[in-house]
């Protein structure tokens, strides 16, 4: 019987015990990538089958995203695809002589996508001539893979000077444990030398891989990154960053530091294209997009300088300490439209002859009259309700950062605490404004949800 793991079978094991599919929910693209690297790592060639056909509902950049992924996957090891070649080929056809050993190999080389790569990395596919009657192990193919270069540690440690949390990332773009990203965020220069070499982190979390990517989330230390995108599929249809952000610039009358080609800390990425770092003060919302091409990193994560990428690497132009601040011009262009306040009478409820406190507790009937009128409610108690629905949880012992980044979901008659995994109706809420006392939490939701 062969021992020899099913990686195909694992992945779509995996894929059926997630938990969003037990829920009902739908699997995504992050949920994809996770699974697949708890099973195969960056091998991503190794359920190539499977995992093409879990991705067939993707939206098209996803699938676009996946394909490259796995092309990237299979350049990366070349030698072990090639070596599984040859070992397969002398299993199906053990009397095979070298010469249609090679055969195959060269066939599998010119029928892949690793053609180019084998070529560039000196692959020996031709045996040596054999003496008459002389005895030899037969040849290995062998691969010399240019080498990948390191993280650069110093522009690294440049982010941890400045009090920012590196968060560690596989090339796939998966964190390298599910949970909070947040949460796995470091600015210890000791941990981040040992994910690099291998060592992983915090009780061997992501052991046994070089780290070579970190990212942080640039609104969480006041800055904001305009991440000019290059990736150009069709040269004809395209959109480049680039010539749309410097079209940008030429309408604006922006100080020298703020602009791309004299700017005081920029960053240029392995696809050609560039991070501006902006300092912005106060709470803000911004566009996720300035233009075609050109995104607005804020809430959103960026990879940090100093990182690499399949074998290329981020590389910071300037200094982390001289970057700009957002100048007026930018923001206006970059902040979301405001809401236009509804010309509109709060909704009024009416209320329940015996709605009170007074035996401490409320009926499920008067429950129910003001579960609906949540979203009021917070409005009225100053609780910001942006475009997703999302606001800051009133429970912010549950959170690191006091939930400063809204992540609380408002449905019709609860709010969702993703942290707590707990919803809280109004009642919950009002007993919480006001000093955990429920009586005076109810006079309040009565107070402010009257007739006039």
């Amino acid at each position: 019987m062969s021992t020899e793991r099913n990686y195909n079978l694992e992945f779509c094991e995996g894929l059926l015990n997630h938990p969003k599919l037990k829920e009902g929910k739908e699997l995504r693209y992050f949920d994809l990538l996770v699974v697949a690297e708890s099973i195969v790592g960056e091998e991503l060639w190794r359920i190539e089958g499977a995992l093409l056909e879990a991705a067939k509902g993707l939206a098209e950049d996803e699938w676009e995203n996946l394909k490259q992924l796995m092309e990237d996957s299979k350049k990366k090891h070349t030698k072990e695809i090639l070596a599984i070649v040859e070992r397969v080929a002398r299993a199906f056809n053990p009397s095979a002589n070298e010469e249609r050993i090679q055969t195959v190999i060269q066939n599998a080389i010119k029928t892949s996508n690793l053609n180019k790569t084998a070529q560039e990395n000196g692959v020996n596919i031709k045996p040596e001539p054999l003496k008459k009657e002389e005895h030899v192990e037969p040849p290995k193919v062998e691969v010399v893979l240019q080498a990948i270069p390191n993280p650069n540690i110093e522009t690294l440690k440049k982010y941890l000077n400045l009090g920012i949390k590196l968060i560690p990332v596989y090339d796939s773009g998966a964190y390298i444990q599910a949970g909070k990203p947040r949460d796995l965020g470091t600015d210890n220069i000791d941990e981040i030398q040992s994910l690099i070499n291998g060592y992983g982190y915090r009780n061997g979390i992501g052991y046994g891989n070089k780290i070579s990517l970190f990212r942080l989330f640039p609104g969480d230390y006041g800055l904001v990154v305009i991440d000019i995108d290059r990736h150009i599929k069709d040269e004809k249809s395209g959109k480049d960053g680039l010539q749309n952000l410097l079209k940008i610039e030429s309408e604006l009358e922006l100080p020298q530091n703020c602009k791309l080609k004299t700017h005081t800390c920029c960053v240029s990425t392995p696809s050609g294209g560039y991070h501006l770092y902006y300092k912005t003060e106060g709470e803000v919302e911004f566009k996720p997009e300035l233009v075609a091409a050109v995104d607005i990193l804020h809430t959103k994560t960026v990879n940090a300088a100093g990182s690499v990428k399949v074998g290329k690497g981020y590389r910071l132009i300037g200094s982390l300490g001289t970057i700009p601040s957002l100048t007026e011009t930018l923001k206006k262009l970059m902040l979301k439209e405001p809401k236009k306040p509804i010309c509109q009478q709060i909704k009024v409820v009416d209320f329940p002859y015996s709605f009170s406190t007074e035996n401490g507790y409320l009926s499920d009937e008067e429950r129910a009259v003001c579960k609906p009128h949540l979203r009021e409610y917070l409005e009225l108690s100053e609780y910001h309700i942006n475009s997703q629905d999302m606001t800051n949880c009133p429970f912010t012992e549950h959170h690191n950062n006091g939930d400063k980044n809204p992540s609380a979901q408002v449905n019709q008659d609860f709010v969702y605490c993703f942290t707590a995994q707990k919803g809280y109706d109004i009642f919950d809420i009002a007993e919480r404004l006001n000093g955990n006392d429920f009586k005076r939490g109810v006079a309040d939701v009565r107070n402010k949800l009257k007739r006039n």
